[in-house]
């Protein structure tokens, strides 16, 4: 795979203070690449995200050395980076997640049957 022209995305911290800390940097592999959402954060303190790119790399392919369909992906309270969930020939390319009182994730990707998009949960 050819890596993507300008990176493949970060999750930071940064405190009040202003000191940043990375938490986790994407390959632009299978853990992602172009994270495209806003975090959302569970009640024990595990951050969860999107990426627009990356995961299964036989999905799509833009021409300017992005690949894969996108990835679901938390972050645990001990810094533990692990995919959730990559995206495929059921939806590509996923957007901002929510949270709901239960612990689920939901959101919108576009593509899937019909290439019409899809909104889609998921039990972490």
């Amino acid at each position: 795979m050819e890596q993507p022209p300008q990176g493949c995305g970060t999750v930071f911290q940064v405190t009040p203070a202003g000191q940043e800390t990375v938490l986790y940097t994407f390959t632009g592999g299978t853990d992602g690449s172009e994270p495209s959402s806003a975090l959302v954060m569970d009640s024990a303190g595990n951050l969860y995200g999107t990426t627009s790119y990356g995961g299964d790399p036989t999905c799509g392919y833009t021409g300017d050395g992005y690949t894969g369909c996108g990835t679901i992906f938390k972050i645990d309270i001990a810094g533990t980076f692990s995919v959730l969930y990559t995206f495929g020939s059921d939806g590509a390319y996923p957007g901002n997640l929510i949270l709901d009182d239960a612990g689920n994730l939901y959101g919108t990707a576009a593509g899937g049957p019909g290439d019409s998009g899809i909104i889609f949960q998921l039990t972490p």
